[in-house]
């Protein structure tokens, strides 16, 4: 499913990336094997508080992995993912 979406995803707990989809490396400009394990902070350049409840919208500018900036709106949610909280951005 997370394949099916045009939408890059970011599955991530305490701001440690679990799990990405392809749109999300083709965005960032990086592999999957490269995100995963990778800070929010050094991929996108920010930390995503964990949602209270509510899903948590943000307008910010992401680097690409060429350097390239470009405008982006997240939208972070909470979820279960392999048994745990996280979050998906």
């Amino acid at each position: 499913i997370a394949e099916a979406t045009f939408e890059g995803l970011l599955i991530h707990r305490n701001n440690i990336i679990l799990e990405a989809n392809e749109n999300a490396s083709e965005i960032i400009g990086k592999s999957k094997q490269e995100i995963k394990g990778s800070e929010l902070k050094d991929i996108l350049g920010l930390t995503i508080p964990d949602p209270d409840g509510k899903a948590l919208v943000n307008e910010v500018t992401i680097r690409s992995g060429s350097g390239q900036q470009f405008p982006a709106e997240l939208l972070t949610r909470k979820l279960k993912f392999q048994g745990y909280d996280a979050s998906v951005t």
